[in-house]
């Protein structure tokens, strides 16, 4: 049973207890996944009514984003245009909304009927949005086999005067699309049962998303056991977390203990999770659902993408170290440009 949100001592010492959560994690804690959904409730309750928008997203830098830790927030979507439209009286997604008025966008859909296919694996087909309804109603009907999942709509792009929803403060701090003219808009649509696999955002961004409608279960792994979803080459990594880890054939021999560690919630309609830098994740779609991500990068996370490129580039070079003979100094460079 969760503590009650109207005791403030209570709301406060099971915070801490989050933000303490590295000690249990290395213990295979299972109650971290209840202290996540806990500190979700928290910070509902620091949204109240009245409180000052300034204020609660600095609470939610220093206590989340600066420490590169996971939280649920509700009650962000209440004047988002997208809530209003997209959606259904049953709370489904309107697709017919979504055809009549941008039908004619193209889209990419992933089959995300098999579990083994990893990221970006699965065949990828490119149509309008008129075709993927089409698909949806068929799909429905048991008239057509695969998993369609729509991803990575850079709805922004094509319906730039559309605005679909409005930035939470929380999230105004971004280095990243600041370079754009404007902020870079991905919206999600699939069925219930299509996913994503394992993962980590590009870049090392953090990510926020938000559930215009329909449930995710989300399965989330802190970045210092990264290793631990690997194969005993180091070479691949395991597609989800579900998958067989046959020690006996070096096939994700730590996919056992990852499971242990990692954390899992299920975000509801309305709910916007915050994924912090480096933290793998694989997320189910639990009903037909309609989502709107962002990624974004600022000073309490750039490093995270420096090291990543710093490493690439490190590995690309190693990649072609028998090439420097034949090459001049500067030859060479430009290979890794």
């Amino acid at each position: 049973m969760l503590p009650a949100i109207g005791d403030k001592s209570l709301r406060w010492s099971t915070l801490q207890q989050l933000l303490e959560a590295e000690v249990a994690v290395e213990q295979g804690d299972p109650g971290l996944d209840r202290r996540l959904t806990v500190a979700s409730h928290l910070y509902a309750a620091w949204t109240e009514k009245g409180t000052c928008p300034a204020a609660l997203a600095e609470r939610f830098v220093m206590e989340f984003m600066a420490r590169n830790k996971p939280v649920i927030i509700q009650g962000l979507t209440e004047d988002w245009r997208a809530c209003k439209e997209w959606v259904r009286p049953d709370g489904s997604p309107d697709l017919a909304f979504m055809q009549r008025n941008f039908g004619d966008a193209v889209i990419w859909a992933t089959d995300t009927s098999s579990q083994d296919a990893g990221y970006g694996g699965g065949a990828r087909q490119r149509m309008t949005l008129r075709d993927y309804v089409t698909w949806w109603k068929r799909y429905k009907a048991g008239k057509v086999q695969g998993l369609l999942y729509l991803k990575d709509w850079h709805f922004a792009d094509e319906f730039p005067q559309y605005h679909a929803y409005r930035l939470p403060v929380y999230f105004h701090s971004d280095w990243l699309n600041d370079y754009f003219d404007h902020r870079r808009l991905f919206v999600y649509l699939g069925p219930k049962g299509s996913f994503t696999p394992l993962h980590a955002d590009v870049l090392r961004s953090y990510s926020w998303s938000t559930n215009v409608c329909g449930r995710k279960r989300w399965q989330m792994l802190p970045p210092r056991h990264t290793h631990l979803l690997f194969d005993s080459f180091k070479r691949q990594m395991a597609p989800s977390f579900n998958v067989p880890d046959d020690s006996s054939t070096g096939r994700f021999p730590n996919l056992a203990r990852a499971r242990e560690l990692m954390i899992e919630c299920i975000q509801e309609p309305g709910e916007t999770i915050f994924v912090p830098s480096g933290w793998h994740h694989c997320v189910e779609n639990l009903e037909d659902t309609l989502s709107i991500n962002h990624n974004w990068l600022n000073a309490h996370n750039v490093h995270w993408a420096l090291a990543l490129l710093q490493g690439e580039r490190t590995d690309a070079v190693a990649a072609i170290e028998d090439c420097r003979s034949a090459c001049s100094p500067s030859e060479f460079e430009s290979l890794n440009a």
